[in-house]
Parts: C-alpha cells; sequence; structure tokens
C-alpha cells in the first residue's frame, strides 16, 4: 500500500510537471502551480533574493546547506528570512555529494559522498533537520538531496528518509527510484545563466499545461551556478504581475495539495 502511495503522488506531479492536466487542480482556479526555490545558503540569496522576493511579495523555500549558514556566521539573518514568511528546507548539513562522478573534481575528501555510509548521511540529515528546527520549527519540511545523489554505500537513501520530511524535489530527468513512503517527490527545473525571458517561457507552457512550475536557484547575481540579478528580478514581476493566473506557493503546501487531490 506504502508503495502505490508514493507512486500514485509521483504519478500526479510528474503528470502536472509534464504538462497532462487534471480537473481543476489548483486553488483559486489558477492556471498552474509555481514554487520558486534556492539551494545552498548563498550570500547572493540573503542579500538580493530576499529582497527582491519581499518587494513583489512572494515567498520562496530556501534550501539550507547548515555548514555555510556556521561559517558565513548568518544564522541571525536566515531566523529572519523565515521570519519574513519564506520557507527552509533541507539540503543536509554538510552537502556531500559522490566525489566518483564526472565533472565532479570540486568536491572535497570529507564531502565525498561515495566514501560515506548510509547511516552517516542520515544522522547529517537528521543533524541539518534540528538546527532548522532552532531557526523556524516546523511539523513537516522539504527536502532536495545534494547533486541529486540517492546513492551512498550500495544503499538508496531516498527510501530512508525521516518521516519528518513530506516533500522531495528531483531534476526533471532523474529516473526515481524508491522513495520513503508519503513523500511527495516535485519534479524540477535548477536553471543556470538563462535570460527572463527563458524563465518566463518555463512558467507560461505551464499554465498552458496546466502543470507545475517548480524552479530552484542558485546564485542571484553571484556565487556559483547563478541567474543573473536583473533577470532574476524581471522574472518575478512577471509572476506578481500574473498572480490570477498563477497559484506561487512553497514546496511544503504545494505537496499537501497534491495529496488532497490524490485523495479525492
Amino acid at each position: 500500500m506504502a508503495a502505490r502511495y508514493w507512486r500514485i503522488l509521483w504519478a500526479i506531479a510528474a503528470l502536472l510537471a509534464a504538462g497532462v492536466t487534471l480537473a481543476k487542480p489548483w486553488p483559486g482556479d489558477a492556471q498552474a502551480a509555481v514554487v520558486l526555490g534556492y539551494d545552498d545558503a548563498l550570500p547572493s540569496q540573503l542579500y538580493t533574493a530576499v529582497g527582491q522576493l519581499n518587494d513583489v511579495n512572494i515567498k520562496a523555500t530556501f534550501y539550507l546547506t547548515l555548514t555555510t549558514v556556521d561559517a558565513s556566521g548568518t544564522w541571525q539573518q536566515w531566523r529572519d528570512v523565515a521570519q519574513q514568511g519564506h520557507a527552509l528546507g533541507n539540503h543536509t548539513f554538510s552537502h556531500p555529494c559522490r566525489g566518483d562522478r564526472a565533472g565532479r573534481g570540486w568536491v572535497s575528501a570529507e564531502q565525498d559522498l561515495s566514501r560515506w555510509s548510509a547511516q552517516q548521511l542520515l544522522a547529517d540529515i537528521e543533524r541539518a533537520q534540528q538546527q532548522l528546527n532552532q531557526l523556524a520549527p516546523a511539523s513537516e519540511r522539504s527536502f532536495t538531496p545534494p547533486c541529486g545523489d540517492h546513492l551512498v554505500g550500495g544503499k538508496n537513501y531516498w527510501a530512508m528518509l525521516p518521516a519528518d520530511i513530506s516533500v522531495m524535489r528531483v531534476p526533471y530527468d532523474t529516473k526515481l527510484p524508491p522513495v520513503s513512503p508519503g513523500i511527495t517527490v516535485i519534479p524540477t527545473w535548477f536553471p543556470v545563466d538563462v535570460s527572463a525571458q527563458t524563465l518566463i517561457n518555463f512558467t507560461e507552457k505551464a499554465a498552458r499545461d496546466g502543470g507545475i512550475a517548480s524552479v530552484s536557484f542558485h546564485g542571484i547575481g553571484g556565487d556559483h551556478l547563478s541567474v543573473d540579478s536583473a533577470a532574476h528580478r524581471q522574472f518575478l514581476d512577471y509572476l506578481a504581475a500574473n498572480r490570477n493566473r498563477y497559484w506561487i506557493t512553497t514546496t511544503v503546501a504545494l505537496a499537501r495539495h497534491l495529496k488532497t487531490v490524490q485523495s479525492q
């Protein structure tokens, strides 16, 4: 039953993201759902993205790597972000990625997931949960796996996530392995160096199809894997001007809604 449950949830999210329309799936008869995420707790997010989001009253989910927060001494700043109505998601404490994959020369020995055990990684995720709950207590939280990796010590850790993680975002091209029961999986685009029009076109397609536009950024006008800050602002202005067409929400709220749709 549990396996069937997560398969149904994935199917709903994947179909919507791929453009298959369900009967009036979105609140307020919106044409599409839009969820914005920001990974890695980067300075450009704190000092550029948050201000731009607040200017147009759009709420997003920030997926914090807690070692970055600790090293930068930005605990209070991220607490303030949560108090402004944004959600904080789990991106692990240490951001481990498999260093044995092509193009991963930047992965340090300490962060090389291919050297970790499943127990070590799950402890790292739980440590992040505890720290996030100190910043912004929540009964459930969303998760983004660093680098999209799912194997650690020969085991699929996506099927071992704690119960207080209710939703996970993965790249669109992911071949989904089994995940923990009750977790909603949201196919997501991670844009790099794209124009505002490209972002708008992606969202317009979701509106035409009645689907989901799940977009996750890294740097905004700086840091790594970045999108130009002016393009980001133009995209937010577009969303704000089209609130009647889009249900703009957080990842956890989207997952709750999809579960409601599935139960009907």
